[in-house]
C-alpha cells in the first residue's frame, strides 16, 4: 500500500528523517510522497525556517520521495510570508503544493509549473470552526454534524 506521509505542523519539520525510517525500514507499505507545511493557521507559516524547507526538499527528492507544501487558508497578513515560502520550495524543486485557499491557488498557478493540490477549499465546514452566536451549538451539531444532507462520506 502507499502512503503519504503528513508532516504538516511546526514541530514534525525536525523529526521527518526519524519518521521516515521508522515507515521505510519497519512497514509494509511504500512511502510515496510527504507533505510539510501548515494545514490550519497562516501564522504558523512565520515560524517555519526557510533552511528546514530546503533541507526537507533537497533530502526526500533524491530519494525520488515526492515532496508537497500545505498552505492553509491564508490571512491578508500572511500573504507575503507564504508567498516567500512558494518562492524557496520552487527554486528548490519541490513536487508540488497543496493549497486551501482560492488566492494562494491563483498566486501558485500564475507564478510557477509545480502541481497543485485542492485541500479542503471547497468544504468549507472543514476548516471553518466558528460558533455563530445565532445558531448556537444545538443547531449546529443537528443541521450540520449528524445530517445526511452534509455527510463527508
Amino acid at each position: 500500500m502507499d502512503i503519504i506521509l503528513n508532516m504538516c505542523g511546526i514541530e514534525f519539520l525536525e523529526a521527518i528523517p526519524n519518521y521516515y525510517d521508522l515507515v521505510e525500514k519497519n512497514s509494509k507499505h511504500n512511502l510515496c510522497g510527504i507533505r510539510i507545511g501548515a494545514e490550519t493557521c497562516s501564522r504558523q507559516l512565520h515560524f517555519i525556517k526557510n533552511e528546514q524547507i530546503t533541507k526537507i526538499i533537497d533530502q526526500y527528492i533524491t530519494k525520488d520521495i515526492p515532496v508537497y507544501f500545505v498552505f492553509p487558508n491564508i490571512a491578508e497578513c500572511d500573504f507575503e510570508r507564504a508567498a516567500e515560502i512558494a518562492e524557496i520550495c520552487h527554486v528548490n524543486n519541490i513536487s508540488g503544493f497543496v493549497v486551501n485557499d482560492f488566492g494562494m491557488m491563483l498566486h501558485i498557478k500564475e507564478k510557477y509549473k509545480e502541481q497543485v493540490i485542492l485541500g479542503r477549499t471547497f468544504d468549507k465546514r472543514l476548516r471553518d470552526i466558528r460558533l455563530f452566536p445565532e445558531y448556537g451549538f444545538e443547531k449546529i451539531s443537528e443541521s450540520i454534524i449528524f445530517s445526511e444532507e452534509y455527510s463527508i462520506y
